[in-house]
């Protein structure tokens, strides 16, 4: 399974290449020694998936006409050099400059910790995702314990009889 940075990382790189802004001057800088020459490696291989993704992009319809690639970025107030500064930028660089969106620290948070659900041994995707499940669990008591209905039973009794379904339907 993914470390949690890995998944700040990807988090990151899922943001829009029009909200993620411009690639600040100097940001992804050389090192010195091997690791000048690793980030030079590191760099060129951005730089050449870049390539690779603006050329497939272009060659989509309506992009490969004229100038409706360059219409398009213009619509996100962006162009082909802005764009592949953006794909080029450095995973840890884009994740540093831009935070960390709410929603990949639920994430993260989720999986931090130990998984508080039993999930039966035959729904194998919903033991991968018991981490998910069980804090949509939580989540779930909470707002029934906002309800106040004990006629109903406890809001984990309630939640119990939800989970069987859950688990079955994410597997």
């Amino acid at each position: 399974m993914a470390d949690a940075s890995e998944l700040l990382r990807a988090a990151a790189r899922a943001v829009p290449l029009n909200a993620r802004g411009r690639v600040p001057e100097g940001l992804d800088r050389e090192g010195a020694g091997d690791e000048e020459r690793t980030e030079r490696a590191d760099r060129a291989a951005r730089a050449d998936r870049a390539d690779r993704k603006l050329e497939r992009w272009r060659a989509q319809a309506p992009f490969d006409r004229a100038d409706w690639f360059a219409r398009r970025l213009a619509s996100d107030a962006l162009d082909p050099d802005a764009v592949h500064a953006l794909l080029t930028e450095h995973p840890d660089a884009l994740a540093a400059r831009l935070g960390t969106p709410a929603w990949a620290e639920r994430l993260a948070a989720a999986f931090d910790g130990p998984a508080t659900l039993d999930v039966p041994e035959e729904h194998e995707f919903a033991r991968l995702v018991a981490p998910l499940l069980a804090a949509a669990r939580d989540r779930l008591c909470a707002g029934l314990a906002a309800l106040d209905a004990p006629s109903l039973g406890t809001p984990e009794e309630l939640a119990a009889l939800a989970l069987p379904a859950l688990t079955a339907a994410a597997n």
